[in-house]
């Protein structure tokens, strides 16, 4: 009989809700706030703070790891295969350590970079705990 632990439950559930909230906020950012981002004075404001403008694959990355986020909470919820999960988590987990290689060689790495690897480390632990 399968049985999902509760740690992985939990996790898949924070997982769709931060994913969905993630999608909605990067949505926003290009529809409303995008058209505001081509200005001089926005380019001016990202010059001073020594940091580059997002292009589009930025948001186009943001966009596929939120739904990576959402798409591995739904496997951990469903949790039909053991095997699947593995999965899941494996590529969910892929994706959030390209995000931190992408940040790092983009602005800087500070130990709170690290901290992005604890709802996948959380999640393949609750993986490793199911039957």
């Amino acid at each position: 009989m399968k049985q999902q632990s509760k740690l992985l439950k939990v996790i898949s559930i924070l997982l769709i809700i931060f994913g969905a909230f993630g999608l909605i906020g990067n949505l926003a950012s290009i529809f409303l706030i995008g058209p505001m981002m081509n200005t001089p004075e926005m380019a001016a404001v990202y010059e001073a703070a020594g940091v580059t403008q997002p292009g589009t694959m930025y948001y186009v990355f943001s966009i596929v790891s939120c739904l990576v986020e959402i798409a591995a909470g739904i496997v951990g919820v469903m949790y039909r295969s053991k095997k699947s999960v593995l999965i899941a988590g494996a590529v969910w987990t892929v994706v959030v350590i390209i995000g931190m290689i992408w940040g790092v060689v983009l602005s800087s790495f500070t130990p709170f970079t690290l901290l992005s690897l604890l709802f996948p480390i959380l999640y393949l632990w609750g993986w490793y705990q199911s039957n």
